[in-house]
């Protein structure tokens, strides 16, 4: 990830009819990662897809795109971005070849070579004669990125890339959209429900719930949080015994027996004080562990507090 800025929300919202959609965003995105846009349905992820490519208005703020402002200079903005926002648009009836040729006959100076390039790109090179009637649903996501690919864009957007996708399709996607941004530089910008995958797939997560940004961060952070007091559990050899050390020496820090071992719930640094204790006095250890939570145990306890805090101002 190069640090470079391609995008900046300063402030961005939208309303409709009175309604706000979306509520003054703001966060940079950087050249180099995928950003994923969390939220449940109805967050306003869909609607900052949309203003970002300029399919719709900003009712305020702004939108930068490789410092050029959607709203004042929409084509020196626009011209560094590549998206697909809900599904690819293409010609059944056309072969693979003939969408990419009709394509790149709406931007100047793509050539048949580059045609070849992106086809390779997302696999495609031997199938770009079939007509895409004949293809997977897999198949013509692949060739929806390697439209939005043609004009050798600096940031590609995409709203919901997996839907419909098999598991094979996933992964292979997955791993596409990391070689481009790795490799190529590109920033990738995900909105997807499939948390599952977003875990697996990005390095930065901005989460979005009715409207409202509640917080950007690393994924690892995300998930991990700030606190450092975390459920540790020991798997020891003399339970009682082990307690009783644990009680005595670090009486300060919550102690519960469970049907696994002892758990603690402090910081690393004591874990590892514990540790050493417990061996100093015979005690075998035989492993220690703390449960990893998920991205989705994440964003449920995220989204469920901002809601409660909502219902109760």
């Amino acid at each position: 990830m190069s640090g470079k800025t391609a995008v900046q929300l300063n402030g961005v919202t939208k309303r409709i009819s009175g309604k706000t959609i979306v509520d003054h965003l703001t966060f940079d995105i950087n050249s180099g990662e995928i950003f994923g846009l969390l939220g449940p349905n109805g967050a306003g992820k869909t609607t900052t897809i949309r203003m970002l490519v300029g399919l719709i208005s900003i009712t305020e703020g702004e939108v930068f795109i490789q410092g050029k402002s959607i709203s004042s200079d929409f084509k020196s903005a626009i011209r560094h971005v590549g998206g697909i926002v809900e599904n690819p648009e293409l010609y059944p009836f056309l072969t693979g070849y003939q969408n990419l040729v009709h394509f790149a006959n709406m931007s100047a100076g793509i050539s048949k070579e580059r045609i070849q390039e992106v086809a390779t790109l997302v696999n495609l090179d031997k199938r770009l004669k079939d007509k895409v009637k004949t293809y997977s649903l897999g198949m013509r996501q692949r060739l929806g990125i390697a439209q939005a690919l043609l004009h050798k864009p600096s940031v590609l957007i995409l709203d919901e890339p997996t839907n419909g996708l098999d598991p094979a399709g996933i992964r292979e996607l997955r791993d596409y959209l990391r070689r481009l941004s790795q490799e190529e530089n590109v920033a990738v910008i995900v909105s997807s429900h499939l948390l599952t995958e977003m875990e697996l797939m990005c390095d930065r997560v901005a989460v979005i719930n009715q409207g409202k940004l509640i917080e950007v961060k690393d994924l690892k952070e995300f998930i991990r949080g700030n606190n450092e007091d975390v459920p540790t559990f020991f798997e020891v050899d003399d339970l009682i015994k082990a307690k009783d050390i644990i009680t005595k020496v670090f009486s300060d820090i919550p102690l519960l027996e469970t049907r696994d071992g002892l758990e603690v719930k402090t910081s690393k640094k004591n874990v590892a004080l514990i540790n050493s204790e417990l061996n100093r006095k015979g005690i075998q250890v035989y492993g220690i562990y703390t449960p990893k939570k998920s991205l989705e145990d994440k964003f449920l306890e995220i989204t469920r507090e901002d809601n409660h805090v909502k219902t109760n101002s």
